[in-house]
């Protein structure tokens, strides 16, 4: 950019087209910017050429501007810096920005009339800052010291005083420009560190505590404000999750679930102001809340409220810990216990022995109540008044040494408790069945950790946990067995193995004290050895049954049901896909080739495969044909003679009692020298193919081999056909012809025929089922109507077979995709979902595994594209590299979606929240209603 105003920018000694190849980018680090030469971070533009860096206020400068701090001075735009000679030295210095005191190293603006400097960020320094919840104007003038530095003004060399200031509204505060910028500066490379406004805070909290001047409100709390926030999150989580017989005023429960949903310093200064005349009464926060029964929100176990408690309760005591005020200093070590033996209690709440209702349980629970409540009590009166340093230092170490003896007691409890475990019913996980099928690898992974990088917190129980570790790993081959489970003594099965999974995970993350371990480990051992044997038990009696075992428990299917017989009756659509793939059987190249039909459950693949099987110009051209089924339970022998007794007539009984060999042998001499066509139905991966491809001789003679499938990365040199949805007009077509044969559609029902025709989406199978429907119906207009209104619900009647199709992809999927397919129920039908966004809520509920050398969201990607694949997730927006921007599901894929995920209690938590925003909602609602009456 030069001084005329045309488009070029000059960064050192390269110039080039900023509007053409600057690309604004965000990233959560710090840059320097090579316009002015000063750090940043956040938004910033990059040169796609040179790879230049600018600030926004460096790419979009302003050449002329007057500035009000300086009474109307007008500032110039330069690219150079000016230099100085310094008093009293008489050296050469760079000049410096007149609002925060820094060098000028790059771009700048300068005033020749009263020889002013500022830094292309510094001229739009924001005139007022909130900083930990307390408002700061900025001015050029102080009085107090800067709390930061401890200087009134900032000096630049041997030159005058430099920069201006933010000064609090009591005017007893005050950070310079300069201070502030290096306070984020260094916060923002503190690692965990993450959120800017929660940097500024904890910088600011420790400057407050130190300051000898006081502020009545800065001093509250002993002078800790930082402690609010996490006083305001836990009550807002409290009020936003359950109904809880608090009497606090209605408008400070509020204020504390908006602290919890917006996170905001803004929230947490409202708050404050609430909280502060009502201090002698939030005492009630500081024990464990009661709940009472509502009709909004379910009623957690008593247990998830102690533990939150705890937890709120170890959040204070980590951040005075980290704030040190001089009387904790004497009593860290105990304090650190305490915090410990909290953690513990964390732990053991949620094990299976305190989660059963039996009165040994009880007594303990209200034992841990009481210790737990005395803590909290005791934190209370710490933190809301105001004694002698020395006293408090003397209470604090006297309250500590009682509570850690407590402690003691409790673990004797505890301790008698874990011996008579065996004995105890067992707890009823509150997972889904999916879900804790799938948190057996997150249990490796946390016992792999535990073994290669945390061996020194587990010496005595090493080997217990290396033991664990292998009879996981074997328990994890058998896993797809139970969720595939459909008999009754399966499904109990099942439940014992996931209320199994769900006492192991809290066992294992309560390594210290390390006796728990010790005496719940063995007793998980013994647990999982007698899960295994059961398992087996039942794999055995299912064979000894007559079950093949890769085929029990699923549902059976016959092969003619994966496809609706009836729906090649009347052929629609597919026209050109049809012409393409005769071309592809006709006139493609000598050697034998794959050519794939795929699509999602129900778009007529077997269908379509019919019509090409009996295409008179494919009959003619093949020397034989023939047609076998494979499905998800391939059968390799009854493959074998599907295809023969297709291409000759051999006596099937005969075949039977062949072996595999024989009719292997069979097959291959009857297919040599010979074009065949061979149509391989409904297959599912490329096991079957690589089992049987041997017998399928490659002559040079134009074979060719029809895959049906779901899946379309069959291979990678087959040809892939992918069929699409049925248009609107020809969803209207085949239901015209199925409810109505030969004769016309009745005016008063094409508007309503039509509608229906275009809720079936575009799938073949769905306009077949709701036509056969029709078909049995009056033709009212009233009648339609109410199928209308209940399309899905008629789609999904037991009674017929679409169900059970579109199960059978459900239940073929891998353990670990089965949560994230679920997952697509939660979003709305028809939603276009962002894959970065989908992916990133998959990896924050945990549906990843950890995979070496590669990041969650790349596994995470491979997850997406196997649902792809398999023709469950549809591509909604492609890239500019062809990957996938956005996906989607298709409604009745949505609506499976939905009905597994409440049969597996998979929503529960999902469905729990929409009823705790109810609540918050009614609650908002009341409080808004008595505001307006006032």
């Amino acid at each position: 950019m030069s001084k005329s105003g045309d488009n070029m920018l000059t960064t050192g000694s390269q110039i080039h087209d900023c509007y053409e190849h600057c690309e604004l980018k965000t990233y959560a680090k710090l840059f320097r910017c090579d316009g002015c030469k000063m750090k940043g971070f956040g938004e910033r533009y990059t040169c796609n050429l040179c790879g230049h860096v600018l600030h926004k206020e460096c790419r979009f400068p302003i050449f002329n501007f007057s500035h009000e701090n300086f009474g109307g001075s007008i500032f110039k735009f330069h690219y150079k810096p000016f230099t100085i000679l310094g008093k009293k030295n008489r050296r050469v210095f760079s000049k410096c920005c007149d609002a925060c005191g820094k060098d000028i190293r790059g771009f700048n603006y300068h005033c020749e009339e009263d020889d002013l400097d500022l830094h292309p960020c510094c001229r739009k320094l924001e005139k007022e800052l909130v900083i930990y919840g307390k408002i700061f104007d900025l001015e050029t003038k102080v009085s107090s010291k800067c709390g930061k530095c401890g200087k009134r003004k900032i000096y630049h060399y041997d030159s005058d005083p430099l920069g201006w200031s933010y000064v609090s509204q009591c005017k007893k505060y005050h950070f310079h420009v300069y201070c502030i910028t290096k306070m984020v500066q260094e916060s923002f490379m503190k690692p965990g560190d993450l959120a800017l406004e929660n940097m500024d805070l904890r910088e600011f909290s420790n400057l407050v505590q130190n300051s000898p001047e006081g502020d009545e409100k800065f001093e509250t709390f002993v002078g800790q404000r930082i402690l609010v926030p996490i006083v305001a999150v836990y009550m807002g989580n409290l009020c936003f999750r359950y109904d809880l017989e608090t009497y606090l005023p209605d408008e400070l429960k509020i204020s504390a679930i908006w602290c919890k949903i917006s996170m905001s310093p803004r929230a947490y200064r409202e708050f404050f102001e609430l909280m502060m005349p009502l201090l002698q009464d939030l005492s009630v926060v500081f024990t464990i809340p009661k709940q009472r029964m509502s009709k909004i929100t379910p009623t957690p176990h008593p247990n998830e409220v102690v533990i939150e408690f705890i937890d709120f309760l170890i959040q204070l005591l980590e951040e005075i810990m980290r704030l040190e005020p001089d009387f904790i200093v004497p009593v860290k070590g105990s304090i650190k216990n305490l915090q410990t033996e909290l953690g513990f209690l964390i732990s053991f709440l949620g094990d299976a022995p305190l989660r059963t209702e039996v009165d040994v349980t009880k007594n303990i629970l209200s034992d841990i109540e009481v210790v737990v409540n005395q803590v909290g009590g005791f934190l209370y009166s710490l933190l809301s008044t105001r004694d002698d340093r020395v006293l408090e230092t003397v209470r604090l170490s006297l309250s500590l040494s009682a509570f850690l003896q407590e402690f003691e007691l409790l673990k004797t409890k505890i301790k008698e408790l874990c011996i008579t475990v065996p004995k105890l019913p067992g707890c009823v996980a509150t997972k889904s069945s999916v879900m804790s099928f799938f948190a057996v690898d997150s249990l490796l992974d946390d016992l792999e950790d535990l073994i290669n990088y945390k061996a020194d917190r587990i010496v005595p129980v090493k080997d217990q946990i290396i033991m664990l570790y292998e009879e996981l790993s074997l328990l994890r081959s058998t896993l797809n067995y139970l969720v595939l489970a459909r008999h009754l003594q399966l499904k109990e099965l099942a439940m014992k193995t996931r209320n199994l999974l769900y006492e192991i995970s809290y066992v294992i993350n309560s390594v210290t004290p390390v006796w728990y371990p010790t005496l719940r480990l063995p007793q998980l051992l013994e647990k999982i050895h007698l899960v295994k044997m059961a398992i087996q038990e039942k794999k055995s009696n299912s064979i000894d049954a007559g079950i093949p075992e890769e085929e029990y428990p699923c549902e059976q299917v016959q092969p003619q049901a994966k496809e609706l017989d009836n729906l090649d009756d009347d052929f629609v659509g597919f026209e050109d896909v049809k012409t393409r793939i005769v071309e592809q059987l006709i006139s493609g190249p000598p050697k034998q080739q794959i050519i794939s039909i795929v699509g999602m459950p129900g778009l007529g693949k077997t269908t379509l495969a019919k019509k090409l099987f009996n295409d008179p110009s494919i009959v003619y051209y093949f020397h034989t044909c023939a047609w076998c089924v494979v499905s998800q339970t391939y059968k390799k022998k009854n493959v074998l003679i599907d295809i023969l007794t297709s291409t000759k007539n051999h006596n099937r009984e005969a075949m039977t009692e062949m072996d595999e060999e024989n009719l292997a042998e069979m097959l291959y001499k009857s297919l040599k020298t010979m074009r065949y066509l061979i149509v391989m139905d409904d297959i599912w991966g490329m096991e079957p193919w690589d089992d049987l491809k041997r017998y399928f001789p490659d002559d040079k003679t134009g074979s060719r081999i029809i895959f049906t499938s779901r899946n379309k990365e069959l291979g990678f040199d087959n040809v892939v056909n992918e069929l699409p949805f049925l248009s609107g007009a020809e969803c209207w077509e085949l239901l015209q012809r199925k409810v109505f044969q030969t004769e016309p559609c009745p005016p008063e029902l094409q508007g309503i025929g039509q509608h229906i025709a275009s809720r079936c989406h575009g799938l073949p199978m769905s306009v077949i089922m709701i036509s056969s429907i029709l078909a049995n119906m009056q033709k009212k207009e009233s009648s339609w109507g109410e199928i209308a209104r209940h399309l899905n619900a008629h789609i999904f009647d037991s009674t017929n077979n679409c169900v059970h199709i579109l199960k059978l992809s459900y239940q073929h999927l891998s353990v670990h995709l089965k949560p994230c397919f679920l997952y697509f129920g939660v979003f709305e039908e028809d939603e276009k979902i962002p894959v970065q966004k989908l992916i990133s809520l998959w990896v924050a509920e945990g549906f990843i595994n950890k995979e070496t050398h590669r990041s969650s969201e790349d596994v995470a990607l491979d997850y997406l594209v196997d649902l792809i694949n398999r023709g469950l997730v549809l591509v909604a927006e492609e890239r500019s590299n062809g990957g996938v921007k956005a996906c989607r599901i298709h409604d009745l894929l949505h609506d499976l979606c939905l009905r597994i995920a409440k049969e597996e209690n998979f929503m529960g938590g999902i469905e729990k929240l929409v009823l705790c925003l109810c609540s918050f909602l009614v609650h908002f609602l009341l409080y808004l209603s008595r505001l307006l009456i006032m």
